[in-house]
């Protein structure tokens, strides 16, 4: 491991923290406003990577600084990230159960398309970069924040033909259906990701 290559992770986990906050945030007010499910669910599934990230940032940090805290922080940013998913997934599936019961449609404007997009576009990048990384350093928490990062552009993918769909044809269920494929694929991640923490 060199030092050289702990200071690119940290840079890349500061990259990420900072997208996923700005997109994250954004994400989710957008929309509650176009009272988007799938949109929300996805912005904050967004928002439980950066919790991973910056568990990760301590664990480089640290690192840097010849206070080696390896194998504890790598289990500490799995389980984290583990359990902001499965709770991620579990308000998701709540939401988007309440509003296919209403049958309340989401507002597809241009911005709520535009956030999913974007995801779609910068998400891939990031996984690639920290799964090469996550070979460098060594870091299976990093890979595993890789894995979640990658799940992240498909669950913007989700996000996007849901509304899309809605905003073409006027199709209410659209929306909350696509926000439970994405609360299941969160679910699944996060308990996988549980599970190999376990074994570690």
């Amino acid at each position: 491991m060199t030092q050289s290559a702990v200071k690119q992770a940290l840079n890349l986990s500061y990259a990420a923290i900072a997208w996923t906050l700005v997109s994250g945030v954004v994400g989710v007010v957008v929309g509650v406003s176009a009272a988007s499910t799938a949109l929300v669910g996805t912005s904050a599934d967004v928002l439980a990577d950066m919790a991973a990230s910056i568990v990760l940032v301590w664990r480089f940090r640290a690192e840097i600084n010849g206070h080696p805290i390896g194998v504890k922080a790598e289990h500490i940013a799995e389980r984290v990230a583990a359990a902001a998913l499965c709770l991620v997934a579990v308000g998701i599936a709540v939401a988007a159960s309440l509003s296919l019961a209403s049958g309340e449609a989401a507002h597809g404007s241009v911005l709520s398309l535009a956030i999913p997009i974007a995801s779609v576009l910068v998400l891939p990048l990031f996984a690639v970069a920290k799964y090469r990384l996550a070979v460098t350093v060594p870091s299976a928490a990093l890979k595993v924040d890789g894995h979640i990062t990658l799940v992240g552009a498909g669950m913007a993918v989700i996000t996007l033909v849901g509304l899309a769909l809605t905003k073409a044809y006027g199709w209410a269920w659209a929306d909350p259906s696509a926000a439970l494929v994405v609360a299941a694929l969160a679910l699944a991640v996060g308990a996988r990701t549980f599970i190999a923490s376990e074994r570690d």
